[in-house]
């Protein structure tokens, strides 16, 4: 099963806590919510970055937020 890696940036620029998200699902939009990390952190993908080329070590970056919940 081929899996998906995306690099999360917050607005300040700084990377999340966790920096990258892996699922298998490879589509994405701005707006959705996902969990990620050991505690399960909400975030909301504020902008979706081009797409790497295909040497690069993620399959794109969010820029995301926290959310509260």
């Amino acid at each position: 099963m081929a899996g998906f890696r995306f690099a999360l940036m917050l607005e300040t620029g700084e990377p999340a806590d966790p920096a990258v998200f892996a699922t298998i699902i490879p589509r994405w939009q701005e707006g959705d919510e996902f969990l990620a990390g050991v505690e399960l952190q909400r975030f909301r993908i504020l902008h979706i970055a081009p797409e790497f080329d295909e040497d690069a070590a993620f399959d794109g970056c969010w820029l995301v937020e926290p959310v509260d919940g």
